[in-house]
């Protein structure tokens, strides 16, 4: 029974003594046949030398065999990832079977007609080369004609309300008035959360508009529901690629879904002409509203009666919405103004009455109360029914202890009025901020819209305007990308020019450059993408990658002249052999910027303009360099040669003339 492996001993013996019995049958035999080999060559009196060594035999057999085992194992896996790999391959061969035929026939008919085209553009140059100045021309209009912005607006699924009601307004008047709002958006089921902050958190680094008047009403999307099974949901994922493509300068399908719930919001809020409300998302690299017009002016009564006619006429613009003053009346406030005549009369000093004054309505620290360690004013001040209304200030006696009272309303002018909300100083200048966002089009066109409508208005003398926001930033961005641009497109024609050996090449290589951009402008214009930091971006890197196909092409055309051959047979050999890298680099390079450029996911807005941008850049250059450029390095190798041809004349005709010289002579 104490036996391992028979019944009531430990179970599972017999398989721990599985191991030692296979690795003595695999390490004793080696080991037992060295000691034999020794004890035969060295006899009986090796015996002890021999034993000694058979520790040894048994670790350099064990570490023999882990080895083989090893290479054994890597050999087995290699095999078993081959035939995977093989057989993927031949099933992805067998799918792709008849892309590739169809890419075959494609590029065969391309590679067979292109030598014609080439000669046909080399014979008709002129043409060739006019299209080309058509192409460049169209490109600077188109240029000068798109709209822009700093940075395309981001849709996240959540945006915020921020509510505005008069100055004054108490905090319990405000959450009734929000209360609807609130309540439409929790009933509507395309919105999933909702999260409503009423007045101002004074420990926290707010907004000094914020106050008991003002409310936040933060909304986050909820999902579209798309159904289930595949089908729907590949009608879905078609359905956001075609709104992402023909909304691309919008932001796609949760941007138009997002646009919509706003919109719906909108028609609500016109049912509530107390309130302001102006919607909120994130902003890159910005921290200002779209459009601030800057109002100056000194009088703070003036400047807001004239903010309020700038506001009004921002409105009737159908390409703004949310427009907004800084400038509004403050919070209502008793002002004091004393007669210092009445006061010498009764003899009273302005002074002493109005920190008696201040005493009673606002209290002063009469002695402290100390509890341990805390130490607690105690403030003196009249009860509050004696201070609550601008009836019982005028009452207040202002002599007491004197044999006549005198009332307060008797040597001040008390009266009810609004304070500013606040005092806004740009560069030392009182401003007052309209601020609005854009619903429609680009930042240059609206500033643009701005501009007119405020220069057809009467300004009055001492006050001036002045279009601030996102729009100065993406002044001044865009002059820093243009000059970005220009400095790549020169760098990269130096580099050329070192490898080339010559000035002449990379100068024809460059018409890549305006030949890309052309097609950047129609591709912008049709989706009606603005030209922003991202689009910059894109043709920064355009100036980079679309002279290597022109590189490979015109590299190709020096190597065969070099050998002998013509000008016009160098360029259509070049062109034949070349076509199939050029279009494949081309190919690769579109197809990896595909899934970028279909506008889907979040931050698509990003995404979408720079990879747009590549992609119409990159395939315009091609299609128009493969033509453009030979036709161009022909016509100026012909000119090229008419130049060495009537310098040679000029040369052999002086030569001949001193020869004359000489046997007149």
């Amino acid at each position: 029974p104490g036996l391992p492996g028979a019944r009531g001993g430990p179970p599972g013996g017999g398989l721990a003594v599985l191991p030692l019995v296979v690795a003595a049958a695999v390490l004793l035999p080696p080991a037992l046949a060295n000691l034999a080999l020794r004890l035969r060559e060295g006899g009986v009196r090796r015996l002890p030398a021999a034993l000694a060594l058979v520790p040894i035999d048994v670790v350099l057999v064990a570490l023999e065999s882990l080895w083989l085992a090893v290479l054994w194992a890597v050999a087995v896996v290699a095999g078993i990832l081959g035939a995977a790999a093989a057989g993927i391959g031949w099933t992805l061969r067998i799918l792709a079977w008849p892309l590739l035929k169809l890419f075959d026939a494609v590029y065969g008919r391309i590679e067979r007609v292109y030598p014609r085209i080439i000669r046909g553009s080399l014979r008709y140059r002129a043409q060739v080369l006019a299209f080309a100045a058509v192409c460049l021309a169209v490109t600077v209009y188109g240029v000068t004609r798109l709209d822009q912005e700093l940075i395309p607006e981001v849709h996240q699924g959540e945006f915020d309300l921020d509510v505005t009601l008069p100055v004054g307004t108490p905090i319990e008047q405000t959450l009734k008035e929000v209360a609807p709002l609130e309540a439409w958006a929790i009933g509507d089921r395309r919105i999933d959360r909702v999260l409503l902050k009423v007045g101002a958190d004074p420990e926290a680094d707010s907004d000094p508009e914020e106050g008991e008047n003002t409310a936040t009403l933060s909304m986050r999307v909820a999902p579209r529901d798309e159904g289930e099974g595949t089908l729907a949901r590949l009608g879905g994922a078609l359905r956001r690629i075609r709104l992402g493509l023909t909304h691309a300068g919008s932001g796609g399908a949760a941007a138009l879904r997002e646009e919509e719930i706003v919109r719906d919001l909108r028609d609500v809020l016109r049912g509530m002409p107390d309130l302001q409300a102006k919607v909120t998302r994130p902003v890159l690299f910005s921290f200002r509203t779209p459009i601030e017009v800057e109002v100056e002016g000194y009088d703070l009564e003036s400047l807001r009666t004239l903010a309020e006619s700038v506001r009004g006429e921002l409105e009737s613009l159908p390409q703004l919405t949310d427009v907004k003053s800084t400038a509004r009346a403050g919070s209502p406030e008793v002002q004091i103004s004393y007669d210092r005549e009445a006061l010498s009369r009764r003899g009273l000093d302005v002074r002493a009455v109005a920190d008696l004054v201040r005493t009673k309505v606002r209290g002063s620290s009469a002695t402290e109360y100390k509890k341990r360690e805390r130490r607690i004013d105690v403030v003196v001040r009249l009860r509050e029914g004696d201070r609550a209304t601008v009836r019982q200030l005028r009452n207040l006696v202002v002599n007491p202890g004197a044999p006549v009272p005198v009332p307060l309303s008797a040597v001040a002018d008390i009266r009810v009025a609004a304070g500013p909300a606040d005092i806004r100083r740009v560069a030392q200048r009182r401003v007052a901020l309209i601020q609005a966002n854009v619903r429609s089009g680009g930042l240059e066109g609206t500033s643009e819209a701005i501009a007119s409508r405020l220069s057809s208005m009467t300004w009055p003398e001492g006050t001036r305007w002045r279009i601030a926001g996102q729009v100065q930033e993406m002044r001044r961005s865009t002059r820093s990308l243009w000059i970005a641009l220009l400095l790549s497109v020169f760098l990269v024609y130096v580099v050329m020019a070192s490898q080339f050996e010559s000035l002449l090449h990379p100068l024809l290589i460059m018409i890549t450059v305006p030949l890309a951009l052309f097609g950047v402008v129609l591709v912008l214009w049709a989706l009606a993408v603005p030209l922003s930091i991202v689009v910059f971006l894109g043709m920064i890197m355009l100036a980079g990658i679309v002279v290597n196909n022109a590189i490979v092409l015109v590299d190709y055309v020096n190597t065969l002249r070099a050998r002998g051959r013509s000008v016009d047979d160098a360029l259509v050999e070049a062109g034949r052999v070349r076509l199939r890298p050029i279009l494949m680099t081309t190919a690769t390079t579109v197809l990896g910027l595909v899934p970028m450029a279909l506008g889907l996911g979040d931050g698509a807005e990003i995404r979408t303009p720079m990879a747009l941008t590549v992609i119409a850049g990159l395939t315009s250059s091609t299609i128009l360099t493969l033509v453009v450029l030979p036709t161009a390095y022909a016509a100026v190798e012909s000119a090229l040669a008419g130049t060495r041809a009537r310098q040679g004349e000029t040369a052999a005709a002086g030569a001949a003339g001193e020869v004359r010289d000489g046997s007149v002579a």
